[in-house]
């Protein structure tokens, strides 16, 4: 099995007095590049293997930006802060939105996330375009901490709630008012970021056994990508524990296969070819998995490692499982494509939605 990537810090912002800083408007310079420096949202973007197609248009990132970030980029916002407040005698700058939280035990959240930072690394040695977000997570103390805060995107709440989201035909529809026709450079691109990110996270989901997948917890960017947030229920500890409605694997509703062209489309095609290869690597690099959630569940505190349910190695265990390292390779794909022939259009995924919506008004 291959190490991670180590992962190099890069700016976020450099040179912030060159001609690129002089316009408010969404230029190439706010969405690609400024002089010498890759302006990218997160500093691990720049890695060979996840990087955006690029073939998504100016405007369509401007309908984007309108409708997910109250029309002002976080580039755009970034340069009128520097322009406004921060400057350096080195001319390099960094602003990072962060969220202050208060009585809520972080480590988890960063146990997973290490775990997701591990994951990205997999597929980016295999060579697979599975695009995954990763983002800091400090935890202060037992009950505070701060997360970095997502730029550029919103919750698929917060988009269904927005009124510049369309009335009918949901995400389908969304795409095709933001990056135009479906047979455009722009729609494709973005279609492509969406099935490179829903395999990944959808992989990601069934083997760490995120739960809790209600539309306030997962986010879409300008670019088309979906990202997960909010761990607090991993490693299959779900909300209503043995009673969840979240049996699927992970969650996949027809309105996310439509997006993708439909159920016999190129495009859910892709879906499944990345998921299947996604997961051989993962079963591949399965003993340093392993080992990182043996360590870290060793004397730990964690909700999803403690208590009758989850203690005691059998979280432990059921990772494992997930992973099926008794499954002979030659019938590997076929038990990942019944995970997700099972999770397509899931009736305990439809019922916890709706409850959410019921429970906390979160949009289906």
């Amino acid at each position: 099995a291959k190490s991670p990537i180590e992962f190099e810090s890069v700016p976020i912002i450099e040179n912030t007095r060159s001609k690129d800083f002089e316009s408010d408007s969404l230029d190439d310079s706010s969405v690609v590049s400024v002089e010498r420096g890759t302006v990218m949202v997160a500093k691990d973007e720049l890695l060979p293997g996840n990087l955006d197609e690029g073939d998504i248009d100016l405007e369509s990132i401007k309908r984007a930006t309108k409708v997910v970030s109250s029309n002002e980029s976080w580039a755009q916002k970034t340069r009128r802060m520097l322009q406004e407040n921060v400057n350096d005698e080195t001319g390099i700058s960094e602003i990072v939105s962060l969220m202050a939280k208060s009585n809520d035990d972080l480590r988890q959240e960063v146990f997973v996330m290490q775990m997701i930072h591990y994951y990205k690394s997999v597929f980016v040695n295999a060579g697979l375009p599975l695009w995954l977000k990763t983002y800091r997570i400090l935890s202060v103390s037992k009950d505070t901490g701060l997360i970095e805060v997502l730029t550029d995107a919103t919750s698929i709440d917060g988009l269904k709630k927005s009124d510049s989201f369309p009335k009918e035909g949901g995400l389908r529809a969304y795409f095709e008012q933001v990056y135009g026709d479906p047979e455009s450079k722009s729609f494709k691109a973005a279609q492509t970021n969406f099935i490179h990110s829903l395999a990944a996270y959808s992989l990601v989901s069934y083997l760490l056994g995120l739960k809790d997948r209600h539309n306030g917890n997962i986010m879409i960017d300008t670019r088309g990508h979906l990202v997960f947030i909010d761990f607090g229920f991993a490693m299959g500890m779900a909300p209503g524990h043995e009673f969840s409605f979240e049996r699927a694997p992970f969650k996949l509703t027809l309105e996310y296969i439509d997006v993708m062209g439909g159920i016999n489309s190129e495009g859910f095609k892709e879906f499944k070819r990345l998921f299947i290869a996604g997961f051989e690597e993962a079963r591949k690099n399965s003993l340093i998995a392993l080992g990182l959630v043996e360590i870290m569940m060793y004397k730990s505190n964690y909700p999803c490692f403690t208590g009758w349910r989850y203690g005691n190695g059998v979280a432990l265990k059921r990772f494992e499982k997930r992973l099926m390292l008794h499954v002979p390779e030659s019938q590997v794909k076929a038990k990942a494509e019944r995970l997700i022939e099972h999770s397509i259009d899931n009736g305990g995924t439809k019922l916890y939605d709706s409850f959410q919506k019921w429970s906390n008004d979160y949009e289906i």
